[in-house]
């Protein structure tokens, strides 16, 4: 619907009610139609088909030990970004733990080999990878038990002994 439709419907809209029925009937004559192009959907048996191929392609794969690893280095090059990146690890996690999203992965665990899978991707090009993103405050809570009430770790000084020694 284009604005002009739009601005013409809530005319009428607001006409007199008696009026409305014969507006509205005028005006659908001067509408005119553009539908979108539709295409068919595949049929079951398709879906079917398309399932057991995959199915038979990954068994022959298997049978000769080619992994994805090796299957994919063929195709055509993509860059590598946060999209590619996460798309990649969340069919990792499906692949794993049969999760559809990173939000369900688990609070241990499933991290930790997620990281090990991306250095490991990443390490076969010879690319050093960043150390994965830690907050120092909250893990030194978590390590001590004690929370910091300024919500910043405080630098404590260092105890001289020889002066501490003194005073006792």
């Amino acid at each position: 619907m284009t604005t002009e439709e739009l601005k013409k419907l809530k005319e009428i809209s607001l006409s007199e009610t008696y009026k409305i029925g014969s507006l509205l009937r005028n005006y659908l004559d001067t509408v005119e139609l553009h539908e979108e192009p539709t295409y068919p959907t595949r049929t079951d048996t398709q879906r079917k088909a398309y399932f057991l191929w995959l199915e038979q392609i990954a068994e022959q794969c298997q049978n000769m030990g080619v992994t994805a690893d090796l299957l994919f280095k063929h195709t055509a090059h993509i860059s590598v970004t946060k999209e590619m990146l996460h798309h990649a690890i969340k069919t990792l996690i499906k692949a794993k733990w049969n999760l559809d999203s990173t939000n369900d992965l688990r609070k241990t665990g499933h991290l930790d080999e997620i990281i090990d899978s991306v250095a490991s991707w990443v390490g076969k090009e010879n690319i050093e990878i960043p150390p994965f993103p830690s907050n120092d405050i909250k893990a030194w809570e978590e390590m001590t038990g004690y929370k910091n009430a300024s919500g910043t770790q405080q630098n404590y000084p260092e105890l001289d002994i020889t002066t501490s020694a003194n005073k006792f």
